[in-house]
């Protein structure tokens, strides 16, 4: 009796693929969790760090204009971003850098206009081991995509042999192809806060909860730099909010699902067996 996933009735296959994508998906997550690199305990965080590392550069960004807001130098202007209403204000580049803005600022205007600074801050984190350089980020990649490239050869092995002995192999190919996209989505959505990194900034979280539920003006800054523009709903500055959600590009997340089954008279019996409709 030939034994081995040549013995397998296509629809068989489908299952085992289905279960096998799946478990390929956790130990992605594994392999990612495992390679991250330890870091450091480098001190105290800024409030800039803070933004940056639980929200990257947008969140640095945001933690910038939230401070400038509650210290009333930029004021909301409708849906399309603010004003600059107090030129000579800002205690940081960052700041000063919008500040000097003139017209209506948008939040594409702030990014970029703090932009260099965001560089500097992400060389800090660097060199205080809370965030992956290049080199350490790719090895990560590598990992997190080793176990979807090898199912997927598995996959395209069983379809070629499929397709040979024309057997239709429709369903594999779409899976196949969902493999292809959530192996490309593996590949390139790295987060590169080290182990060290992410303990920072969730002590910070843990040890600042009450900024989550009630802010008090002199602690937007940090409140947004932890939690997002969300923590000023409810507040005063939730203008602030409104018009970020409407200027954004911020998308949520994403869910793959697919469906197979068994298309008849191509899929039976003992050999290899093509998958699809």
């Amino acid at each position: 009796m030939t034994l081995g996933l040549s013995a397998l009735s296509g629809s068989t296959f489908l299952l085992l693929y289905i279960a096998l994508l799946a478990a390929a998906l956790g130990l992605s997550l594994m392999l990612g969790a495992w390679m991250r690199a330890e870091g450091d305990d480098a001190g105290t965080p800024s409030e800039e760090e803070l933004a940056f590392l639980s929200g990257g550069k947008q969140r640095f960004t945001e933690a910038i204009i939230a401070r400038l807001l509650a210290g009333g130098s930029i004021e909301v202007s409708g849906e399309k971003g603010f004003v600059v209403t107090r030129s000579d204000a800002g205690t940081t580049s960052a700041e000063r850098a919008i500040t000097r803005q003139a017209g209506i600022v948008t939040w594409q205007d702030a990014a970029k206009a703090t932009a260099q600074d965001a560089d500097s801050v992400l060389e800090r984190l660097e060199t205080k081991g809370w965030w992956m350089g290049d080199g350490a980020a790719w090895q990560v990649r590598l990992f997190q995509v080793l176990p979807f490239a090898l199912l997927f050869a598995l996959g395209l092995f069983r379809q070629q042999a499929g397709a040979a002995q024309g057997a239709p192999t429709g369903y594999l190919i779409g899976l196949l192809a969902l493999t292809a996209l959530i192996g490309l989505f593996r590949l390139f959505a790295v987060d590169r806060r080290t182990k060290a990194g992410k303990a920072v900034l969730g002590g910070a979280m843990q040890g600042n909860d009450r900024l989550r539920r009630a802010p008090q003006e002199h602690e937007m800054g940090s409140a947004v730099a932890l939690f997002g523009t969300g923590v000023l709903v409810g507040t005063p500055f939730v203008a602030m909010h409104t018009m970020r959600q409407a200027s954004s590009g911020d998308g949520g997340g994403s869910s793959d699902s697919s469906s197979s089954s068994d298309g008849g008279s191509g899929c039976g019996g003992g050999g290899c067996g093509g998958c699809g409709g």
